[in-house]
């Protein structure tokens, strides 16, 4: 089966940044029994948290799939070359995550990715992040 969530080395990356590993719905474990320690992916139908794997714990890596990325993100945000007192508000199409204000124009970052937009909700979360923005943690 293809999943369309976060690659390990991309749900590292994320935790580095400080997302918190509570707002991941699925999660990585190390499979030793039969594919050498390589890491799997499976799936929580409840909140990821360590606890839940402490025989597992140095084993196990939350992911994020589109669903969840997109609940970290703000509907809205302030940037410096937005017209004064406009927030850009977010749009998304397949393989586009960008800010807009209301006359349209496009303020702050767009990412695009030809693959799917989960690699350009992930680029955009890094930039929110890497610039100060505060994300949706409750997701």
């Amino acid at each position: 089966m293809n999943w369309s969530v976060t690659t390990v080395e991309q749900s590292r990356h994320l935790l580095e940044l400080g997302i918190p590993e509570e707002s991941a719905n699925l999660f990585y474990y190390k499979d030793f029994l039969n594919k050498g320690g390589n890491y799997e992916l499976g799936i929580l139908k409840h909140t990821y948290h360590k606890s839940l794997f402490k025989d597992l714990e140095d084993n196990t890596l939350p992911a994020w799939n589109v669903d969840s990325l997109i609940s970290l993100l703000p509907d809205k945000i302030n940037v410096l070359d937005a017209p004064k007192d406009h927030d850009a508000e977010l749009v998304m199409d397949k393989h586009t995550v960008t800010y807009f204000d209301w006359t349209g124009m496009q303020h702050g970052p767009s990412f695009t990715s030809k693959d799917n937009l989960l690699n350009a909700l992930y680029d955009m979360i890094c930039w929110l992040l890497e610039n100060n923005y505060i994300l949706n943690f409750a997701g």
